[in-house]
């Protein structure tokens, strides 16, 4: 079998709640049992490319979580490693052990690392990474990348225009998220938000959810970066004080007063299955749907309204598998009449969801990547 090595990173904040809150026998796990309930908390893609690709015949994957530093330390210590190494060389040694055909990078690795020297090197054939934030430094990516994936068009030509191989591999969901919430779900009729604002780039959706608050609209407000009904005075209040942002320091504080917190991983699907509808905005300036919001929130069968995109129709019927809208006064209308009309909504949503398990399950999207990797080792 062909060998792929994945990296991919999960927030610090994730990681101090599970290893402080959650998990309590450390100390007592193989680094293959650790990997595998911090996998079990379905964050981002959690063990997706490995479940699938290793259930056939053709590669192997390992995936990597470059930034856990308990998860790594354990692994070098169990390689008979110094425990005083870095985590970027406990990675680099993973990679001379495993001795991967093709290196799939979802950390960002080659935004500061020079691609070519890197296969060199450790004997990699070909270097796959990923790219979907609309934020990102394009540029700063290195040339010896053989291809980009990304999950819309628009980042696809970026990178084209920039003389990079690209190609498309939306998000997909993963059927056995739903499979085990299922029963526990109990649906509470009200509108929910669960995400991040930045100041840099969701401008419009910190105005969307003040306009929603100043509606009255009931609201499950699951902001994961900033404070919340307990804090007297966040992070990105302070920003804000620094910054001479006065408006920002007061829509902060509004927010964190309605805010429930942040929930990620299994809670976060959760929190989408348990409401009626989940609302979406892409970040200021995304020209096309493609978050993985879309696929997590129809997957999980509640009615997703979401910013209109024109790339949408292509994905969804609009307001038959989904519902959409194009200004803040939209979103409000269609947010009041789906929750007095909640056999429609309900109808709407169980349609995105047959939509999501036929054409965009996890497992699909893993056939497609197989498919990519036949082809760039031709």
């Amino acid at each position: 079998m062909m060998s792929i090595v994945r990296t991919s990173t999960i927030p610090k904040r994730y990681l101090s709640d599970i290893y402080n809150n959650h998990l309590t026998d450390v100390n007592l796990l193989t680094f293959e049992e650790l990997r595998a309930k911090i996998f079990g908390f379905f964050i981002n893609e959690f063990d997706q490319y490995s479940y699938y690709l290793n259930k056939g015949e053709k590669y192997h994957c390992e995936e990597i979580i470059t930034n856990d530093s308990i998860l790594q330390k354990k692994w070098a210590s169990e390689h008979g490693l110094s425990p005083h190494l870095s985590l970027e060389d406990i990675f680099l040694e993973q990679i001379k052990h495993f001795k991967p055909l093709i290196y799939v990078d979802n950390s960002s690795y080659f935004m500061s690392h020079n691609a070519e020297e890197f296969k060199q090197k450790y004997k990699v054939s070909k270097i796959i990474a990923w790219d979907g934030y609309t934020g990102s430094q394009f540029k700063q990516q290195s040339k010896g990348v053989d291809l980009l994936i990304t999950c819309v068009d628009y980042i696809k030509n970026i990178y084209q225009e920039l003389g990079f191989e690209s190609k498309l591999l939306p998000f997909g969901f993963d059927n056995r998220v739903f499979e085990q919430l299922k029963t526990s779900l109990t649906i509470q009729n009200r509108l929910s938000f669960t995400g991040s604002i930045s100041d840099n780039v969701h401008k419009e959706r910190k105005e969307l959810l003040l306009t929603i608050l100043k509606n009255k609209i009931p609201l499950a407000l699951h902001i994961s970066n900033i404070g919340n009904k307990n804090t007297w005075l966040s992070r990105a209040q302070m920003r804000a004080i620094k910054d001479l942002r006065l408006k920002d320091f007061k829509d902060y504080y509004t927010l964190q007063s309605h805010n429930l917190g942040g929930v990620y991983g299994i809670e976060m699907y959760r929190t989408l299955g348990q409401n009626t509808i989940q609302l979406n905005s892409h970040g200021d300036g995304s020209l096309q749907a493609g978050n993985m919001r879309l696929y997590e929130a129809t997957g999980m069968g509640t009615l997703l309204l979401t910013d209109w995109k024109s790339n949408l129709p292509d994905l969804f019927v609009p307001e038959k598998e989904i519902i959409t809208y194009k200004n803040k006064s939209e979103a409000i209308d269609k947010t009041k009449y789906y929750l007095k009309n909640t056999n429609e909504a309900k109808e709407i949503a169980l349609n995105g969801q047959k939509r999501t398990f036929a054409q965009y399950s996890t497992q699909s999207r893993m056939i497609a990547f197989e498919k990519i990797c036949d082809e760039i080792l031709q």
